[in-house]
């Protein structure tokens, strides 16, 4: 069996979007006959667009059609800036092989991970998994989406693999593995722990180094029953990584070991060097569990997780009912020092789908998503998941934004999909969303976002997107002379305009953080101007005209 490789010149269907809100620019749906889901997205160098999930049976867009070789197939697409299809892949067997994480290198190479069962063919050759439980696997291919190398690694069908990338093009893979398992002659066994993270040349494809962490198999020599190891990973502009997720019973993590009261699940964050060396270790207590994981450009490092019942969170308790979940956002300094920290209750006992998520731009720009059912009050204000009766409407996504220093500049809600497979945020240019100057990517299994639905074959379809990015964060933040001074910035509330000299008109246009203009003043001969902001914190833009000057400016009240 080869894969198949379509190419085509079609161009997707465009939304056209104009004001101020964060809108859809572009839209592309991939339907079938069965299931197809969307499990993670890439921007190129180029701002080209890479997808990665699976599809069963058949399926198809503009101008191809697919059918799977086994049970499921590994999909791939990728397109261009403006959403066109460029070429669209597919690789499997005869059991179920998925696609679950993907990365781009510094010339446009692609790189795709996932897992598969049994033989799955790359090309005009195959991986085996040797076994029958599934192996992880390994893609590199070109722009032109030709296959370079694939290789086959340890891993469980029950676990995601991770992948990361850094400045010179080092790939970095962490998922969870049982028994005793060879990476590249590098020989590990889960009695030390499940979870692995191993650095992979992106040329040779071989295995640099591989370390362990996480719940092992045993402990002191005595089998145990609870080994669960999740992680999620980022790496920093120094080569360092960063992993988080949960574990239960006991942890391994370098040289130290933790262990979790009553086997309960519990949330880590560790930082490893690019030799593999643990170099800090933190622990919550409680039901607990890390779900995603970013750093920013100055090595600062941002995480959130969620909780249940009674759980200490760097040295602090915080408690909320055993079947609800609540979730943290937390900040970090490259040391692990807690630079501020975050709290919301979700109001939602599914844990399979409260997973807070995140992913930061390049100006430290910092996304949140999560589920949330009912009624919550998120940032001071409150938000209901029924948004309308009739007809009948779910918005039970928050979208925020927040600063490097944790003001929040944004807030949304969103339709989920229909079938429980939501989109997410995770690190930029790698998993479900991707962030860039151009605006918000992303790629879910949904037939309905946000009021646009679908009339195709199956509930869930490959469906990605580019959004606008929120108005605040696509404005630009200047004052490119002295002819007027701002403070203070931040505000409890009064702003000052000082002018540097006596300005015949003066014309003050405010916008809220969803872009919303909510104030337009006008003054004759001013030096100084004292304006009142709303009651509500946030960040306000202020758009400041007078006498042929004009600048823009980001004031934050809190």
């Amino acid at each position: 069996m080869k894969n198949r490789i379509y190419l085509t010149l079609v161009v997707i269907q465009l939304v056209v979007t104009t004001g101020f809100s964060q809108d859809m620019v572009w839209h592309n749906v991939i339907a079938g006959q069965s299931e197809e889901y969307g499990n993670a997205i890439a921007i190129d160098n180029l701002g080209n667009v890479i997808t990665t999930g699976s599809f069963r049976t058949i399926c198809y867009g503009d101008g191809f059609a697919l059918s799977s070789y086994g049970n499921s197939d590994i999909f791939l697409q990728k397109l261009s800036p403006n959403g066109a299809v460029i070429w669209v892949t597919q690789f499997g067997g005869v059991n179920s092989d998925i696609g679950h994480t993907v990365v781009t290198d510094s010339l446009g190479n692609i790189y795709v991970a996932g897992t598969f069962l049994g033989t799955v063919f790359f090309g005009t050759a195959s991986l085996s998994s040797g076994t029958s439980s599934s192996n992880f696997f390994l893609l590199k291919l070109n722009p032109a989406g030709e296959i370079i190398w694939r290789k086959a690694i340890p891993g469980t069908i029950s676990d995601k693999p991770k992948l990361a990338i850094d400045a010179n093009d080092n790939l970095f893979l962490s998922g969870a593995f049982q028994g005793s398992r060879s990476f590249d002659g590098i020989t590990l066994n889960s009695n030390n722990g499940r979870g692995y993270l191993a650095k992979i040349n992106s040329d040779t494809a071989n295995i640099m180094w591989a370390t362990q962490f996480g719940s092992g198999t045993t402990l002191n020599g005595q089998p145990v029953v609870v080994n669960v190891t999740t992680t999620h990973i980022a790496v920093d502009n120094l080569g360092n990584i960063y992993v988080t997720g949960c574990f239960a019973g006991h942890g391994r993590f370098g040289t130290e070991t933790f262990l979790s009261p009553n086997s309960l699940s519990n949330a880590y964050i560790a930082k490893i060097n690019g030799q593999g060396v643990f170099q800090w270790t933190k622990l919550y207590t409680g039901t607990s569990e890390g779900t995603s994981i970013v750093v920013d450009s100055n090595n600062n490092i941002y995480t959130a997780g969620k909780y249940s019942g009674t759980v200490t969170i760097n040295n602090t308790t915080y408690t909320t009912e055993p079947s609800i979940y609540s979730v943290y956002l937390e900040k970090f300094n490259a040391n692990g020092d807690l630079v501020w920290i975050k709290n919301y209750n979700m109001n939602s006992s599914e844990n399979s789908i409260v997973i807070p998520q995140l992913a930061i731009d390049s100006q430290a720009n910092l996304f949140f998503k999560c589920h949330f059912y009912n009624t919550i009050t998120f940032e001071g204000n409150t938000y209901n998941h029924l948004v309308s009766l009739n007809p009948n409407i779910l918005k039970n996504q928050i979208l925020a934004t927040f600063s490097s220093g944790g003001a929040n500049t944004w807030v949304n809600q969103y339709e989920g999909s229909n079938d429980h497979i939501t989109f997410g945020l995770r690190p930029d240019k790698n998993t479900n969303i991707a962030i860039t100057e151009a605006g918000l990517f992303f790629t879910s299994g949904s037939s309905r976002f946000n009021n646009v639905s679908y009339s195709l074959e199956s509930g869930a379809n490959i469906f990605t997107a580019k959004l606008t990015l929120p108005f605040l964060l696509s404005q630009p933040d200047f004052i490119k002379n002295d002819w007027v001074q701002l403070s203070p910035n931040p505000t409890n509330g009064r702003v000052v305009l000082d002018f540097k000299a006596v300005s015949s008109t003066v014309d003050v246009l405010i916008y809220n953080a969803v872009g919303q203009k909510i104030n337009q003043l006008n003054y004759q001969g001013m030096e100084r101007i004292e304006i009142d902001l709303p009651s509500q914190n946030g960040v306000y833009l202020f758009d400041i005209r007078s006498d042929n000057q004009r600048v823009i400016k980001k004031v934050v009240k809190n």
